[in-house]
């Protein structure tokens, strides 16, 4: 079945019990896998939205079982709780303290890009709580480490969304020295 998505697009749905997937347990799988992954040999472990054929990472900072907040690379049970963190950058957060499995930030990066040693920073939220400056130094860390581990120098440009938006500015900071040279914005990492 083909289900209109608004702006010309369809999704293709497949519809099927236990029953069948129990007799068909290989195109099942198939079928579930292509849910995820229209790449057949993609081996990410990427949320549902991001394209296979391209290197992207998506970091979340969650709330932990011991009331803690820990950044991560996304897996796809983060999907739900991403969703919820997008909502409430445009509606009010339902009051009270996170909860575990809340995704209090996420940054998404796109690795070489234009370049092996860049990286373009492709979405950028963070929670509108008093925990947003802890939340964006936190993600700010851990991306530095990793792009650094990767060999990655610098970005091109600066977040998707205006640079003021709340705390975007201390994520920058703590990734690396912020310029705006010739060339464009970027941000050293680490530098």
């Amino acid at each position: 079945m083909f289900v209109h998505g608004g702006n010309g697009t369809y999704e293709q749905w497949f519809f099927f019990d236990d029953r069948w997937a129990g007799a068909h347990p290989e195109l099942a799988s198939s079928l579930i896998w292509f849910a995820y992954h229209w790449d057949p040999l993609c081996s990410g472990d990427h949320l549902y939205l991001t394209p296979c054929s391209d290197n992207r990472l998506r970091y979340v900072a969650v709330v932990g079982d011991d009331g803690q907040t820990h950044v991560r690379e996304a897996q796809p049970h983060d999907e739900p709780r991403v969703w919820d963190l997008r909502r409430w950058s445009y509606e009010k957060r339902p009051p009270g303290e996170p909860v575990a499995g809340e995704v209090l930030g996420t940054v998404e990066i796109q690795l070489q890009q234009p370049s092996p040693d860049t990286c373009e920073l492709t979405e950028f939220t963070i929670t509108r709580t008093r925990h947003g400056q802890a939340v964006s130094g936190l993600l700010g860390r851990r991306v530095r480490q990793d792009l650094q581990e990767a060999g990655i120098s610098r970005t091109t440009g600066w977040l998707p969304r205006n640079v003021l938006y709340p705390h975007g500015r201390r994520f920058l900071r703590v990734l690396g020295r912020m310029r705006e040279g010739s060339d464009g914005a970027q941000v050293l990492i680490g530098g």
